[in-house]
């Protein structure tokens, strides 16, 4: 994942759907709330894509020629650099055996169509900030932790050290003695 920087737009979305219309309607209506939309015309092409380039978010048509959504979703979860990526459905499906396949395949949501343009834009922006979320989680816990580990090492030395002090102080006092 990108990291999702928000400098220059809002995010990179791969939409991936074989119907041309589709994909203008939705492209256009993404790239005007200030999305980078790349694009995929097949299953195989968006697992292409995603691994050259990862995106911050994909957008998958459930049914496709050659590999349909579910399966291309399944090989996304099974790459270890991509399987943090949040895969939103897409498709006129709307029963419910149909989006749990989808959540069982790994995806995040589900959009049907015909698309209603605010429902696609908060499902994208909710997601997208839950990856944010998750990014920024995940660095904090590995600073903790680096800090944890670093904070337990100076423990260590500082006892090494009370250790050796305590060892020359007993020296001389001995010797004192003696």
């Amino acid at each position: 994942m990108s990291d999702l920087d928000t400098s220059a737009n809002k995010g990179v979305i791969l939409l991936v759907d074989d119907t041309p219309s589709d994909v203008r309607i939705l492209s256009d209506f993404l790239t005007d709330k200030g999305f980078d939309v790349r694009f995929a015309p097949s299953g195989r092409a968006a697992i292409q894509a995603a691994s050259d380039d990862p995106p911050d978010i994909v957008l998958l048509d459930v049914k496709m020629p050659e590999m349909d959504g579910y399966e291309v979703c399944e090989r996304l979860k099974t790459n270890t650099d991509l399987r943090s990526i949040p895969v939103l459905f897409i498709g006129a499906l709307d029963e419910p055996i149909d989006k749990t396949k989808g959540f069982d395949a790994g995806g995040a949501d589900h959009i049907t169509k015909p698309f209603d343009f605010v429902e696609v834009l908060a499902r994208v922006e909710t997601h997208l900030n839950s990856a944010r979320m998750k990014i920024q989680l995940e660095l904090a816990t590995r600073e903790l932790d680096a800090a944890r580990k670093e904070s337990e090492q100076l423990h260590a030395d500082l006892e090494g050290q009370v250790r050796r002090r305590t060892a020359e102080l007993e020296d001389a006092n001995r010797a004192l003695r003696e």
